[in-house]
């Protein structure tokens, strides 16, 4: 069974959670306000004076904070601050029986990708792969993460920015449930209970500031693992900061190419989910069709109810 959390309502009372790296006072203060100019009500289960290094707080009182978040009956959206590093040391440490019981809307990117096909895994629930709170987005991301987090119809294809155009590298139709996130963590959740499985699905992949090398390694091991031959479909979506840095590299396109040249699915390029702007908000586990004929991804089921 599908789980989707019940629609966000105007005025709702958004958590915000951050179970990663600490956000810096600023950006946080900035994106609260920016979420109550909304009408939303915050309210903080983080504070940028929690450090222990790149983390925003130890294991123990990151994962507290999130699972009072996700137990709250009074918060109807648990935002993340941000990402950074720090969910794959905690996420065997989260109340997904807190989640079963009352599902509500989850959002995050980057590390967040960890929770969320951990939270698809263990509990089947729609999460939404997203804007977070202390990151500053242009219009076209918060319209569509507020319109996306409220509606109960499906969105239908996904709402290219101008001059946004994906293209594909093999043609072709398929079908499934949409699921993936930063490649770097999808990588690192092969071999461990928390990665969903990926039979048939559309696996979305994008990174940041990760050299060519990298990526040939994290594309390597789903590949070596057998995900890379289970898939429905894959959307290679925003790459920043990953280009070569030296005349002996190889490109993102050649490895790509590489991997992907001769899949029997169709594969996209280019598709605005992930670290750079403009950013789709996704809702992760709904189904969807990828079609390089229309050249678009058309979302068939809503993120909630």
């Amino acid at each position: 069974m599908i789980l989707r959390a019940p629609a966000l309502p105007p005025g709702g009372t958004l958590g915000i959670v951050a179970p990663s790296s600490w956000a810096k006072a600023r950006n946080l203060r900035r994106g609260v306000a920016t979420l109550r100019g909304f009408g939303y009500r915050v309210k903080l289960f983080c504070s940028f004076r929690w450090k222990d290094g790149y983390l925003a707080g130890r294991d123990a009182v990151r994962a507290a904070a999130l699972n009072r978040a996700l137990q709250d009956p009074g918060v109807d959206a648990v935002v993340c601050a941000r990402g950074g590093y720090g969910v794959l040391r905690i996420v065997d440490r989260v109340d997904f029986a807190a989640i079963r019981r009352r599902p509500r809307i989850i959002v995050g990117f980057s590390d967040i990708t960890v929770l969320e096909l951990a939270i698809w895994k263990h509990c089947r629930l729609v999460t939404f792969y997203g804007p977070m709170a202390a990151f500053r987005s242009p219009p076209y991301n918060w319209r569509w993460w507020r319109h996306v987090l409220a509606a109960r119809t499906p969105v239908g294809p996904v709402p290219l920015p101008a001059g946004h155009r994906p293209r594909f590298i093999r043609p072709g139709r398929a079908t499934g449930r949409i699921l993936g996130g930063t490649l770097s963590l999808v990588s690192k959740l092969v071999g461990t209970p928390h990665l969903p499985d990926l039979d048939g699905a559309i696996l979305f992949l994008e990174d940041v500031d990760e050299r060519p090398y990298k990526i040939d390694g994290y594309l390597a091991h789903l590949r070596l693992a057998g995900v890379l031959d289970r898939v429905g479909g894959v959307v290679l979506a925003n790459f920043k900061k990953c280009r070569p840095r030296g005349r002996s590299s190889l490109g993102l396109d050649r490895i790509f190419r590489d991997y992907f040249g001769k899949a029997r699915y169709p594969v996209a390029i280019g598709f605005p989910f992930g670290h750079e702007d403009p950013m789709f908000t996704l809702p992760q586990g709904v189904r969807a069709t990828l079609d390089s004929r229309r050249g678009n991804m058309i979302l068939r089921e809503p993120g909630v109810r």
